[in-house]
């Protein structure tokens, strides 16, 4: 049915509703065509602006960079263990010809060697018969781990996991910024190639309606006959059909890129061109290494095995025992009266070791070998993925390759195909040729034209996506990259071993 008569039927329809149907209907899109808005009315964005918006505006992202913050509260909460610690103490209590009565405090804190000292000050008042007693005093203690549980290693070990949590919740959330930056470049490349669906659809509906005139024009001089009319009319309608549902699939497009970017979805915009990426060319080694030096994957998987190393030497430190060297001093008083327990006039001191070691080690030795495990998978994990890298760059260099030559060969077909559907055009009109030869012209010629729009889009995602498999589509902050370049990480691994 033509445009003209499906939106007259409409109208027609619409007076027959009720007012409120009606009014809601009006603020929908006309739903025989999904009709450009004017020029004026849409926002002219470009490829980088529209990255930039999605970057900054999109709402998955920034829910996903809130959930940061629980890592650096992991952080805090590990670092509070070596803060100062202010622990009050008292005492009351009452019992059969006794009384007790007393309070003080503590001062404490850990460091990172594991050596713990505390200064405390305690007041002491006690009645038993009848007979007061009061005593008070100031004391040092210090207690050092030795053996299992000395050193930065032990004790340094739930701040340095924090760090790591951190930096791989870095590491994910930057890998999810630089998809999010695919899928918009997927986005606008699929509008590119929509309008332009559009302008030749548009354009081949109009030819197919000349050429629908021309043969009814034909019939009546009795230089065509009534089938090739209705075959030239079912094409012409086919056409209209076509360009209404690439105007759909824009629309529903245009309201899924405005989500992306941060935008309300009914917002439209103006999409200019984006320019051709130009990728300097290199060679699959040199892609290789490129990638093996940014990939964030690649990062995580080698402190994936630092993180493991240090699991084997702490497990390894629990077979040893588990004693403390503790020392303390004290300068108390003590007396009858209150004021004896203020006068500190003697002292006393202790030097002892402390232990708790279990002689039945079995656990200990299960936790090294399992440790040991760990460390070989994740020393496999980075041979795996330095493979997979390898593999998917060639792939990917393949596929730009690909798209490129492609691309080259649909600009050459919509060049013939336009010079045959005007030769036919001309023979038509001569009377050379029928209408069927004309019509398949035509098709050829918007085919043409369709798999050029197509091939342009596809060169355009196959080079963003070779720039996120070689880890630099986007610049990620300092720290997150691979320490170690290539292969080099996993030979001092294995020299560790």
């Amino acid at each position: 049915m033509p445009q003209a008569q499906l939106s007259q039927n409409l109208q027609t329809i619409a007076k027959d509703l009720p007012p409120s149907v009606t009014a809601r209907a009006t603020t929908l899109p006309p739903s025989s065509s999904f009709d450009l808005p004017p020029s004026k009315a849409r926002r002219t964005i470009g490829l980088e602006e529209a990255i930039g918006f999605a970057l900054t505006q999109n709402r998955t992202l920034a829910r996903r960079s809130s959930l940061l913050k629980t890592r650096d509260l992991d952080i805090e909460s590990a670092e509070a263990a070596f803060d100062y610690r202010i622990r009050p103490a008292g005492t009351a209590g009452i019992s059969d010809g006794s009384e007790d009565l007393g309070g003080g405090l503590g001062i404490a804190r850990k460091f990172r060697s594991g050596t713990d000292v505390e200064v405390r000050g305690r007041y002491n008042q006690s009645t038993i018969n009848d007979l007061k007693e009061n005593r008070g005093g100031l004391a040092v203690e210090i207690s050092q781990p030795l053996f299992r549980n000395h050193g930065r290693l032990i004790h340094e070990e739930p701040l340095i996991a924090a760090h790591e949590r951190l930096k791989a919740a870095r590491r994910v959330y930057e890998g999810q910024k630089a998809d999010l930056v695919l899928e918009v470049v997927d986005s606008f490349a699929r509008l590119i190639e929509l309008e332009n669906q559009i302008d030749a659809d548009q354009a081949f509906s109009q030819r197919m309606d000349l050429l629908f005139r021309r043969s009814q024009a034909l019939e009546q001089l009795g230089k065509s006959s009534k089938l090739d009319v209705l075959r030239v009319e079912l094409q012409a309608g086919q056409s209209e059909a076509r360009l209404a549902n690439t105007r759909e699939l824009y629309f529903f497009n245009m309201r899924e890129f405005a989500d992306l970017l941060g935008f309300p979805p009914a917002t439209d915009f103006e999409l200019s061109p984006p320019p051709r990426l130009e990728l300097r060319p290199f060679t699959t080694e040199e892609a290789v290494r490129i990638a093996l030096a940014n990939r964030l994957d690649y990062a995580q998987l080698i402190e994936d095995l630092d993180a493991r190393e240090r699991g084997v030497l702490i497990a390894r430190r629990q077979l040893k025992p588990d004693i403390s060297l503790v020392s303390r001093y004290e300068r108390f008083g003590e007396g009858p009266r209150s004021g004896d327990a203020f006068e500190f006039n003697e002292d006393g001191w202790f030097l002892g070791l402390r232990a708790g070691s279990d002689l039945n080690s079995r656990r200990e030795r299960t936790g090294i070998d399992r440790a040991k495990i760990d460390q070989d998978v994740a020393f496999d994990d980075i041979r795996l993925r330095e493979i997979n890298i390898a593999r998917s760059v060639q792939q990917q260099m393949s596929v730009h390759r690909r798209s490129q030559a492609q691309e080259r060969i649909a600009k050459r077909n919509v060049e013939l195909a336009k010079k045959q559907a005007d030769l036919a055009k001309q023979q038509y009109q001569l009377g050379t040729i029928d209408n069927f030869t004309a019509t398949d012209a035509e098709e050829q010629w918007i085919e043409a034209q369709t798999a050029l729009a197509g091939a342009e889009s596809e060169v355009l995602r196959a080079g963003y996506r070779l720039l996120r498999i070689l880890g630099v589509l986007i610049e990620y902050p300092d720290g997150l990259r691979p320490e170690l370049p290539g292969a080099a990480a996993v030979k001092q691994a294995k020299e560790k071993r």
